[in-house]
Formats: structure tokens, sequence, C-alpha cells
């Protein structure tokens, strides 16, 4: 297997093979440190998904500025961790505590694009229809900041082609 997981470190393990935990999460890079304050990481998460088109792209946008959609503050007896949520008949929610980095600004992307789909599958579909199994916008967020590599996020957090790192 080989791939990159959300800490940017390279899967290795030969496939139906046992492999150790440290076998399989092998560091590409040292720790990135880049900062985003939540109105960057908002700007940023919308213009990340113009690749797939203007609709979309104001849908995340009016998520993000106009509908609220985001609780993004730590309050006493909130869960940790990232979570889209909602009804069919309601507006999508994304509960999550935003740390300014790197990390906060992929789980932000990536529980918005859960959140897109909810709302676009509950104005357009069935609620037997609505479901979703996988989904890869986050992978979108990494060539704003690293426009020379495409979406292959290992390439650019290891190559000169992203000058924002």
């Amino acid at each position: 297997m080989l791939g990159t997981d959300t800490g940017y470190r390279l899967l290795i393990c030969p496939p139906s093979s046992a492999c150790a935990v440290s076998q399989l999460y092998a560091p590409l890079i040292p720790d990135v440190d880049i900062n985003f304050s939540y109105d960057e990481a908002r700007k940023a998460v919308v213009e990340s998904v113009a690749p797939l088109g203007d609709d979309y792209k104001e849908v995340i946008r009016a998520g993000l500025f106009e509908r609220r959609w985001v609780d993004k503050f730590e309050n006493a007896n909130k869960r940790s961790g990232a979570y889209s949520s909602g009804c069919h008949d309601t507006q999508p929610f994304v509960l999550m505590n935003y740390q300014e980095n790197l990390d906060g600004i992929k789980t932000l992307a990536h529980e918005l694009g859960h959140s897109a789909h909810s709302a676009l599958s509950r104005s357009t579909q069935p609620i037997q229809y609505s479901d979703y199994s996988i989904f890869i916008a986050g992978m979108f967020i990494l060539p704003l900041f690293c426009p020379d590599a495409g979406l292959l996020p290992a390439l650019c957090l290891s190559s000169a082609a992203c000058p924002a790192l």
C-alpha cells in the first residue's frame, strides 16, 4: 500500500502482508508549522473548492459566512473532534474546536464537504438517496497553498513547489 494520511506520512506496506504500525507510517517531512486564523481559513476553504464549480463554491461560502453552519468555539461539555450533522429538514451543522493550524483548516474543509453534500442532497433528493459513503473534497485545500503540486499533498509538502510552506 502506498499513500498518505492526514499527518503527511508515507504509508508503505506490501499488500497482503502484516506490518507493524511503525512500518506503516514513515514521516516524509518534519512537522509543518502554518497558522490560519478562522477568518483566513474560511476564505481559503471557499477558494479551495473553486475546481468544483461556482454553485458548489457558493454553497460553501453561504454556509460559512451567512448561514453560520460552524460552531468553532471550545465550550464546557462540548465533545472533542469534529462532526457534520443535521436532519433532512434542517441546515447542516459543523461542531468542531477550531485550531489555528494546518490540521484545523483541513478539518474545517473536510467537515464542510460533508455539510455541503448534505445541503445539496437535502435540496434535491428524497431522504433515502441522500446518504454517502466517501468524500474527498478535503484534498482541494492544499493545492491552494501549493499550486504547482496539483492534488498531491505529499509532493507539495516535500518539494520546492510549495512557497507558502
